[in-house]
């Protein structure tokens, strides 16, 4: 699982946020030209926050990652990015949790067994695309018992 990361900018994330699409230089970094680019030619724009509260855990064999994530909320009011105090919309019932397991060449058999609940609902989950059919749909979502 290969992520990658760039430093912004205090000033150019607020533009961005602002809905303008920034210059870049020859010291912009790769990704931040990348995303510009992304942005001048594909009409990319930020719509939503997403909110999570998260407890990470790691394991070096395999490059096991785990989280817990909970309390997903989200806003269209991209204005309040910086915002405190910022009204958010829960996205599931109080209470859910999310498990997400993360590996790269092998999942050890005792986090394997652990996993081996039927207390758990596995599914393939993007919070932002649930956040963002949340916020069009104005549906609450859940998970089936």
């Amino acid at each position: 699982c290969l992520k990658t990361s760039c430093p912004v900018p205090l000033e150019t994330l607020e533009g961005i946020i602002a809905g303008k699409i920034p210059d870049f230089t020859s010291e912009t970094p790769y990704l931040l030209k990348k995303l510009i680019c992304q942005m001048q030619f594909r009409a990319l724009r930020p719509v939503e926050i997403v909110s999570y509260e998260r407890v990470p855990f790691t394991y070096d064999d395999g490059n096991v990652r785990i989280t817990f994530d909970r309390n997903l909320r989200s806003s269209s009011n991209i204005e309040d990015f910086f915002n405190e105090d910022a009204a958010f919309r829960s996205v599931f019932p109080f209470g859910t949790n999310m498990i997400e397991v993360k590996y790269d060449e092998l999942l050890p058999d005792f986090i394997n067994e652990a996993l081996q609940t039927s207390a758990l609902q596995w599914t393939s989950f993007s919070k932002y695309y649930i956040c963002r059919k949340f916020d069009i749909q104005g549906l609450r979502c859940g998970f089936r018992a």
